[in-house]
């Protein structure tokens, strides 16, 4: 059985009614609408939120989802509470690029992408790398 996408949106309203600081539920249904094009009300929906959540794996996952709503600069200052705390975190430092590069800043994309390569090597993104090195 399939729900409509009016009843779901429905359904997780009453469920944020219910637990308006239920960061979980207030994530789906910002992708949920995301996934429905409805963009700015999805961003509404982040930027109503009375807190993050409290671990790393979950303000990565917020910063991304503000990024994805139009929001890269609060992506920025998630990620700069994160290497406040940690200043060789490569993750932040790659939540940093992707807000940059949001933003169309490719210089400063380009310094947090490398800083985080410099600590975890490992890291590969070529899409990003195209990006950063064509010039657009």
């Amino acid at each position: 059985m399939r729900i409509a996408p009016e009843k779901t949106l429905d359904l997780l309203t009453k469920a944020l009614e219910i637990a308006p600081g239920d960061w979980e539920t207030r994530r789906h249904m910002a992708e949920f609408c995301l996934a429905l094009g409805q963009r700015d009300r999805a961003a509404d929906l982040l930027r109503r939120c009375p807190a993050l959540p409290d671990d790393k794996a979950g303000r990565l996952a917020a910063g991304e989802l503000f990024i994805r709503c139009g929001e890269p600069g609060r992506a920025r200052r998630i990620a700069g509470g994160l290497l406040g705390r940690n200043r060789a975190d490569a993750k932040a430092y790659l939540l940093l690029a992707q807000a940059h590069r949001a933003e169309g800043d490719r210089a400063a994309a380009g310094r947090a992408y490398h800083t985080a390569a410099a600590i975890d090597e490992s890291h590969d993104d070529p899409e990003f790398e195209d990006w950063l090195y064509t010039a657009g």
